[in-house]
């Protein structure tokens, strides 16, 4: 027996000491990751929007300095009170609207930059831009922080920058309006007893943290390679050589587009009711007419893509139709990448390069605001 027990202390002492240097090892691949998170995690509950940015945070990562000012919302504080002298404009959307190395390189910071220097310098002393998009955010959202947020520091215009997250729910939430963060932040809240105190316990240590987030990756790895089929150079060979259909049915397919719809007719009446100007913009993205390079295939090979092409080419419609009969300032954006050649997209919708895909947004979104002489 104190042979057994002697032999059990000697494989034990091994095994602790390296459980030991691997927890050390993490602990300070954590650190460093910290610094150099390109994503950083921002979210917290919040009533009626489900979640949004913490307020009041400044983040170090890796392209900068990330603030969230005390609405919630990127970039520096905003003035509740708007001088007659400027001109304020804000940008509802998700990510991509979010997305950018710096305040200033955000589609809304180059908006911000190009209209400078044509604006009526005149009539106005100050530009000034509120970056109210939200990763993850979908158009019920928007259409929230438009009534509990925006109409209160009277913007003249608002950009309604939008579309791939009001079909994103179909990936991991089956839930007609509820977004696509939703589901991982309401089982974070919520989980069950036993999971509560498992993951409460994982959290103690960053190797068994590191260990679960691996395992996640090898099943979720083992997934996305079960989705793949042969190399298609546009969405349309990819979807006639997948032999793939909607994994949804007709009836939550036109649910969704139907609460896309209605939410951006809602914004567009609140914006004139409160005598600001509005554009609606369906967002660009990979699944249009593209030449996908190796890159971009590599990740958009799967029937999300699919998915989101068939529900696109519906709600555009019905917005264009919007446009014809009610005048709205709609524009489709979803394929104005499609005559690059190089790598644009690293996924579905986000971009490689956001420097340079958000300024050529940008440049498009203050064409329109000059052709329609929105900044009179």
């Amino acid at each position: 027996m104190k042979k057994n027990l002697k032999f059990f202390i000697f494989l034990m002492i091994p095994l602790i000491f390296l459980l030991i240097i691997g927890e050390i090892g993490c602990r300070i691949y954590d650190h460093f990751e910290k610094k150099n998170k390109t994503y950083p995690d921002l979210s917290h509950l919040e009533p009626y929007l489900m979640f949004s940015p913490k307020p009041n945070q400044t983040i170090n990562y890796k392209h900068g300095v990330l603030k969230i000012n005390s609405l919630g919302f990127r970039g520096e504080e905003i003035s509740p009170v708007k001088p007659d002298s400027t001109y304020r404009i804000a940008l509802l959307g998700g990510s991509v609207g979010f997305n950018g190395y710096s305040d200033s390189t955000t589609i809304i910071g180059f908006v911000e930059q190009l209209l400078e220097e044509s604006i009526n310098k005149e009539k106005y002393t100050n530009m000034e831009t509120i970056n109210a998009a939200v990763p993850g955010y979908i158009s019920t959202q928007e259409m929230l922080v438009l009534i509990l947020k925006l109409v209160d520091l009277k913007p003249d215009l608002v950009i309604i920058f939008d579309g791939v997250n009001d079909w994103s729910p179909f990936l991991t939430e089956t839930r007609i309006g509820y977004p696509v963060l939703f589901s991982n932040l309401e089982k974070a809240i919520a989980p069950s007893s036993f999971a509560k105190v498992f993951n409460e316990t994982i959290q103690l240590s960053s190797l068994f943290s590191h260990f679960k987030r691996w395992t996640l990756s090898i099943v979720n790895l083992s997934k996305k390679g079960a989705k793949k089929v042969l190399s298609a150079k546009t969405v349309e060979e990819f979807k006639i050589q997948s032999g793939l259909k909607m994994s949804f049915s007709e009836e939550k397919k036109q649910k969704a587009i139907e609460l896309y719809v209605n939410n951006h007719i809602k914004m567009e009446k609140i914006c004139r009711g409160y005598n600001i100007n509005c554009i609606h913009i369906n967002q660009p993205n990979a699944v249009r007419k593209k030449h996908l390079t190796k890159a971009e295939l590599d990740s958009f090979n799967n029937t999300f893509g699919v998915n989101i092409l068939l529900m696109e080419s519906d709600a555009i419609a019905k917005m264009n139709i919007l446009k014809e009969k009610d005048s709205f300032l709609f524009y489709d954006f979803g394929d104005i990448f499609d005559d690059e050649q190089g790598t644009i997209f690293k996924d579905i919708c986000h971009f490689k390069d956001t420097d340079y895909a958000n300024h050529l947004i940008a440049e498009k979104i203050v064409k329109i605001i000059n052709e329609k002489n929105l900044i009179k």
